[in-house]
């Protein structure tokens, strides 16, 4: 017999089964407008990093659609590199893996 988690909806549609990728929170930082900096993690090398960025105030208006911008985020090994433009104001950086 197989053995694993399965879950159903209402319908009888599979919503989850052991082939399912989901994700797991590892941190979160406030960052500030124009900084640069990374954070190193052991965690990211369990699975396929991700940060999501929210922003948290509405940075310096510079004549460009301040909405466009967002931090460059990057992964290596276990480290994650950003850089927040000044334009984009303070975020909130959620990683993780998934």
């Amino acid at each position: 017999m197989a053995v694993g988690l399965k879950t159903w909806d209402a319908a009888g549609n599979l919503i989850i089964d052991t082939a399912t990728r989901m994700s797991r929170v590892i941190g979160m930082t406030g960052v500030s407008a124009g900084a640069t900096g990374s954070i190193t993690d052991a965690g990211f090398a369990t699975g396929a990093p991700y940060c999501i960025a929210l922003r948290v105030s509405a940075g310096t208006p510079t004549g460009i659609d301040n909405s466009l911008v967002s931090p460059i985020i990057s992964f290596s090994g276990t480290t994650m590199s950003y850089n927040v433009a000044s334009p984009a104001g303070d975020h909130l950086l959620i990683y993780g893996v998934y």
